[in-house]
Protein backbone atom coordinates (compact mmCIF):
# COMPACT_ATOMS: atom_id res chain seq x y z
CA UNK A 1 0.00 0.00 0.00
CA UNK A 2 1.10 3.52 -0.72
CA UNK A 3 2.29 5.32 2.12
CA UNK A 4 0.12 8.38 2.98
CA UNK A 5 0.68 11.77 2.63
CA UNK A 6 2.43 12.93 5.80
CA UNK A 7 0.42 16.68 6.22
CA UNK A 8 -2.29 18.46 4.18
CA UNK A 9 -1.34 21.58 5.81
CA UNK A 10 2.25 22.82 5.99
CA UNK A 11 5.30 21.65 3.66
CA UNK A 12 7.34 19.35 4.56
CA UNK A 13 10.85 20.05 5.31
CA UNK A 14 12.32 18.28 2.24
CA UNK A 15 10.18 21.60 0.16
CA UNK A 16 7.77 19.08 -1.42
CA UNK A 17 4.92 21.28 -1.78
CA UNK A 18 1.93 19.64 -0.22
CA UNK A 19 -1.60 18.22 -2.06
CA UNK A 20 -4.26 21.45 -2.84
CA UNK A 21 -7.42 21.30 -1.25
CA UNK A 22 -8.26 19.52 1.98
CA UNK A 23 -8.38 15.15 2.43
CA UNK A 24 -11.97 14.88 2.51
CA UNK A 25 -12.37 16.89 -1.06
CA UNK A 26 -9.57 14.70 -3.08
CA UNK A 27 -11.96 11.94 -1.49
CA UNK A 28 -14.99 13.91 -3.31
CA UNK A 29 -13.01 13.96 -5.92
CA UNK A 30 -12.14 10.65 -6.33
CA UNK A 31 -15.77 9.45 -6.19
CA UNK A 32 -16.80 11.78 -8.75
CA UNK A 33 -13.92 10.33 -10.96
CA UNK A 34 -15.84 7.00 -11.19
CA UNK A 35 -18.90 9.02 -13.08
CA UNK A 36 -16.77 10.89 -15.08
CA UNK A 37 -14.31 8.32 -16.11
CA UNK A 38 -17.09 6.92 -18.32
CA UNK A 39 -17.64 9.17 -20.75
CA UNK A 40 -15.35 7.32 -23.34
CA UNK A 41 -17.64 4.33 -22.49
CA UNK A 42 -20.67 6.65 -23.19
CA UNK A 43 -19.22 8.52 -26.34
CA UNK A 44 -18.02 4.76 -27.95
CA UNK A 45 -21.00 3.53 -26.92
CA UNK A 46 -23.10 5.44 -29.09
CA UNK A 47 -21.24 4.84 -31.92
CA UNK A 48 -21.91 1.52 -31.52
CA UNK A 49 -25.70 1.91 -31.12
CA UNK A 50 -25.76 4.39 -34.24
CA UNK A 51 -23.94 1.52 -36.29
CA UNK A 52 -25.13 -1.30 -34.98
CA UNK A 53 -28.71 -1.29 -33.14
CA UNK A 54 -29.09 -4.86 -33.62
CA UNK A 55 -26.39 -6.98 -32.10
CA UNK A 56 -27.17 -10.43 -33.53
CA UNK A 57 -23.50 -12.02 -34.77
CA UNK A 58 -20.75 -12.92 -32.66
CA UNK A 59 -18.73 -10.09 -34.29
CA UNK A 60 -21.32 -7.79 -33.11
CA UNK A 61 -21.12 -9.51 -29.54
CA UNK A 62 -17.29 -8.43 -29.24
CA UNK A 63 -18.03 -5.37 -30.49
CA UNK A 64 -20.14 -4.46 -27.21
CA UNK A 65 -16.90 -4.66 -25.36
CA UNK A 66 -15.10 -1.68 -27.02
CA UNK A 67 -16.90 0.58 -24.95
CA UNK A 68 -15.50 -0.84 -21.69
CA UNK A 69 -12.25 -1.45 -22.88
CA UNK A 70 -12.17 2.89 -23.26
CA UNK A 71 -12.95 3.26 -19.48
CA UNK A 72 -9.37 3.37 -18.37
CA UNK A 73 -8.40 5.62 -20.43
CA UNK A 74 -10.88 7.88 -18.64
CA UNK A 75 -10.03 6.94 -15.65
CA UNK A 76 -5.75 7.09 -16.17
CA UNK A 77 -6.25 10.33 -17.91
CA UNK A 78 -8.36 11.53 -14.48
CA UNK A 79 -5.77 10.01 -11.81
CA UNK A 80 -3.00 11.94 -13.72
CA UNK A 81 -4.80 15.40 -13.84
CA UNK A 82 -5.18 14.95 -10.26
CA UNK A 83 -1.77 13.61 -9.97
CA UNK A 84 -0.29 16.65 -11.85
CA UNK A 85 -2.45 19.52 -10.53
CA UNK A 86 -3.87 18.51 -7.16
CA UNK A 87 -0.72 16.41 -5.44
CA UNK A 88 1.41 17.62 -7.72
CA UNK A 89 3.49 14.23 -7.29
CA UNK A 90 4.48 11.69 -10.46
CA UNK A 91 1.93 9.82 -11.50
CA UNK A 92 3.80 6.64 -10.33
CA UNK A 93 2.86 7.34 -7.07
CA UNK A 94 -0.49 6.74 -7.35
CA UNK A 95 0.69 3.01 -8.29
CA UNK A 96 0.33 3.32 -12.10
CA UNK A 97 3.80 1.58 -13.20
CA UNK A 98 4.71 -1.66 -14.92
CA UNK A 99 7.40 -3.73 -13.63
CA UNK A 100 8.87 -7.22 -13.79
CA UNK A 101 6.19 -8.65 -11.71
CA UNK A 102 3.78 -6.70 -13.32
CA UNK A 103 2.49 -9.71 -16.01
CA UNK A 104 2.90 -12.42 -13.53
CA UNK A 105 0.58 -11.33 -10.96
CA UNK A 106 -1.69 -9.80 -13.97
CA UNK A 107 -1.95 -13.21 -15.02
CA UNK A 108 -2.46 -15.13 -11.96
CA UNK A 109 -5.19 -12.52 -11.00
CA UNK A 110 -6.39 -13.14 -14.39
CA UNK A 111 -6.70 -16.69 -13.94
CA UNK A 112 -8.46 -16.39 -10.63
CA UNK A 113 -10.90 -13.93 -11.53
CA UNK A 114 -11.78 -16.47 -14.05
CA UNK A 115 -11.90 -20.11 -11.88
CA UNK A 116 -13.96 -17.78 -8.95
CA UNK A 117 -16.58 -16.34 -11.73
CA UNK A 118 -16.97 -19.80 -13.09
CA UNK A 119 -17.03 -22.22 -9.83
CA UNK A 120 -19.96 -19.32 -8.24
CA UNK A 121 -22.05 -19.49 -11.55
CA UNK A 122 -21.69 -23.36 -11.87
CA UNK A 123 -22.13 -23.17 -8.27
CA UNK A 124 -25.30 -21.07 -7.63
CA UNK A 125 -27.00 -22.23 -11.20
CA UNK A 126 -26.79 -26.33 -9.72
CA UNK A 127 -28.17 -24.38 -6.72
CA UNK A 128 -31.34 -23.13 -8.56
CA UNK A 129 -30.51 -19.60 -7.32
CA UNK A 130 -29.54 -18.03 -10.28
CA UNK A 131 -30.06 -18.10 -14.03
CA UNK A 132 -28.29 -20.34 -16.01
CA UNK A 133 -24.98 -18.67 -17.35
CA UNK A 134 -24.70 -16.50 -19.94
CA UNK A 135 -21.91 -18.84 -21.77
CA UNK A 136 -24.83 -20.83 -22.51
CA UNK A 137 -26.10 -18.71 -25.31
CA UNK A 138 -22.63 -17.48 -26.11
CA UNK A 139 -20.35 -19.49 -26.23
CA UNK A 140 -17.25 -20.08 -23.60
CA UNK A 141 -14.74 -18.42 -25.24
CA UNK A 142 -16.75 -15.37 -25.77
CA UNK A 143 -18.13 -14.94 -22.05
CA UNK A 144 -14.74 -14.68 -21.03
CA UNK A 145 -13.99 -12.41 -23.41
CA UNK A 146 -17.10 -10.17 -21.86
CA UNK A 147 -15.94 -11.15 -18.41
CA UNK A 148 -12.64 -9.76 -18.84
CA UNK A 149 -13.90 -6.87 -20.37
CA UNK A 150 -16.37 -5.46 -18.16
CA UNK A 151 -15.09 -7.23 -14.64
CA UNK A 152 -11.52 -6.98 -15.12
CA UNK A 153 -10.88 -3.97 -17.29
CA UNK A 154 -13.88 -2.11 -17.02
CA UNK A 155 -14.32 -2.28 -13.14
CA UNK A 156 -11.25 -3.91 -11.54
CA UNK A 157 -8.82 -1.99 -13.14
CA UNK A 158 -10.47 1.50 -12.88
CA UNK A 159 -11.89 1.09 -8.94
CA UNK A 160 -8.71 -0.03 -7.74
CA UNK A 161 -6.69 2.51 -9.35
CA UNK A 162 -8.57 5.41 -8.25
CA UNK A 163 -9.20 3.70 -4.54
CA UNK A 164 -6.47 1.79 -3.81
CA UNK A 165 -4.08 3.62 -5.96
CA UNK A 166 -5.09 7.81 -5.78
CA UNK A 167 -6.68 7.89 -2.95
CA UNK A 168 -4.95 6.42 -0.36
CA UNK A 169 -1.70 7.68 -0.99
CA UNK A 170 -3.29 10.96 -1.03
CA UNK A 171 -5.00 10.55 2.42
CA UNK A 172 -2.99 12.41 5.04
CA UNK A 173 -3.88 9.73 7.77
CA UNK A 174 -0.60 7.77 9.52
CA UNK A 175 -2.44 4.53 10.13
CA UNK A 176 -2.96 2.19 7.42
CA UNK A 177 -6.54 1.24 9.08
CA UNK A 178 -7.96 4.51 8.78
CA UNK A 179 -7.04 5.25 5.45
CA UNK A 180 -8.36 1.66 4.21
CA UNK A 181 -11.44 2.91 6.13
CA UNK A 182 -11.83 5.83 4.28
CA UNK A 183 -10.98 4.30 0.91
CA UNK A 184 -13.54 1.94 1.59
CA UNK A 185 -16.09 3.54 3.04
CA UNK A 186 -16.09 6.16 0.08
CA UNK A 187 -16.20 3.06 -2.48
CA UNK A 188 -19.07 2.02 -0.96
CA UNK A 189 -21.63 4.90 -0.40
CA UNK A 190 -21.06 5.48 -4.00
CA UNK A 191 -22.97 2.00 -4.10
CA UNK A 192 -26.30 3.93 -2.49
CA UNK A 193 -27.02 5.64 -6.28
CA UNK A 194 -27.31 2.23 -7.40
CA UNK A 195 -30.89 1.23 -9.09
CA UNK A 196 -33.33 -1.56 -7.34
CA UNK A 197 -32.68 0.09 -4.00
CA UNK A 198 -35.74 1.88 -2.69
CA UNK A 199 -35.75 3.74 0.93
CA UNK A 200 -32.33 4.47 3.18
CA UNK A 201 -32.29 1.52 5.06
CA UNK A 202 -31.98 -0.62 1.91
CA UNK A 203 -29.68 1.40 0.41
CA UNK A 204 -27.14 0.57 3.29
CA UNK A 205 -27.67 -2.86 3.43
CA UNK A 206 -26.68 -2.83 -0.01
CA UNK A 207 -23.97 -0.78 0.11
CA UNK A 208 -22.79 -2.72 2.76
CA UNK A 209 -21.16 -5.03 0.44
CA UNK A 210 -18.73 -3.56 -1.40
CA UNK A 211 -17.58 -1.72 1.42
CA UNK A 212 -16.71 -4.78 3.47
CA UNK A 213 -15.01 -5.84 0.14
CA UNK A 214 -13.81 -2.96 -0.61
CA UNK A 215 -11.65 -2.81 2.94
CA UNK A 216 -10.43 -5.93 2.36
CA UNK A 217 -8.56 -5.07 -1.20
Amino acid sequence: MPSPASSTSAAPATGVVPPRFHWSVRTLFTMLATFLMMIPLLAAALVLQALVPNPTTEADFLLGNIPSLLVPFGAIGLVWVFMRYIDRRPLREAGLFVDRRTLPTFVLGTVLLIALQVGAVGLTTSLGFSYPSRAIEVGALLWIVDLLARALVHASFCEELLFRGYLMQTLPQRSPWVVAAISAVAFGLLHMLSQGQNGVLERLAYAAGPTGWAFLA
